[in-house]
């Protein structure tokens, strides 16, 4: 019985070994599949807070583009077709989560020729955008990222007399896309002010976005100066 002693402890010490052997086996894959499910739950989060954050131009817009568009018979033509088109963009192109930079030119020009309708024709409207016309499907931006600092240059610009104006410059130099919108103010505007008034989609928001699209590859800067608000946004593209 004596001899039979260290057998016995030696095949129980096996035993209880394979027994925590096996149970960390079991206690790593719960752990790796709980891992998993939280993966899962922050993509659909993340997901689901990007669709949330999307811009969404104010409708009352539209509403006074096409009052001012029957005031204007003569241009009622061209404008209906840019207001169709930039209409269908917001409603179908704006689903994905990135789009082909020249669908996003098309779009910015629309907006632009759109916008133009509301302010007296003295005032001038400066819109340089002929490097987002490519052809090269590289480049892929965001949806509607542009729309929200021209919006606000026609929302609270000053734009009244020849002295007043907008000017947008949007180019692509190598990966790099840059957006910069120029307008007269009567008083200092805060970016992100009078969101809630006017329906915006707000400053915050559009932070947020770029901040989950372009991690550490955006930057946004204002100056008031002179008169002149200026915005400037620069994003590095995905290809």
């Amino acid at each position: 019985m004596d001899e039979a002693l260290p057998i016995l402890i030696l095949i129980a010490a096996i035993i209880a070994i394979v027994w925590v052997v096996t149970r960390l086996y079991r206690l790593t894959e719960e752990v790796n599949r709980l891992r998993e499910e939280l993966r899962a739950k922050d993509d659909r989060l993340n997901e689901q807070e990007i669709e949330s954050l999307k811009f969404v131009v104010n409708p009352h817009s539209f509403r006074n583009v096409l009052q001012h568009i029957q005031a204007n018979t003569l241009k009622t033509h061209k404008a209906v077709e840019r207001l169709s088109t930039s209409l269908d963009y917001m409603l179908y192109e704006s689903d994905d989560t990135y789009v082909a930079l020249d669908k996003e030119g098309e779009f910015l020009a629309n907006f632009v020729e759109l916008n133009k309708t509301l302010v007296p024709p003295v005032c001038i409207v400066k819109a340089d955008i002929e490097g987002l016309k490519t052809k090269d499907k590289r480049w892929l931006i965001a949806p509607m990222v542009t729309a929200y600092f021209v919006e606000n240059a026609f929302k609270h610009g000053q734009l009244r007399t020849d002295d007043d104006f907008i000017q947008i410059k949007a180019e692509m130099r190598d990966s790099e896309f840059m957006l910069s919108v120029r307008n007269t103010v009567g008083a200092y505007v805060e970016p992100g002010e009078n969101e809630e008034k006017t329906g915006g989609i707000g400053h915050d928001n559009l932070v947020r976005r770029l901040a989950i699209l372009y991690p550490k590859k955006h930057h946004i800067d204002y100056k008031n100066e002179g008169g002149v608000f200026t915005a400037n946004m620069k994003l590095t593209l995905h290809e």
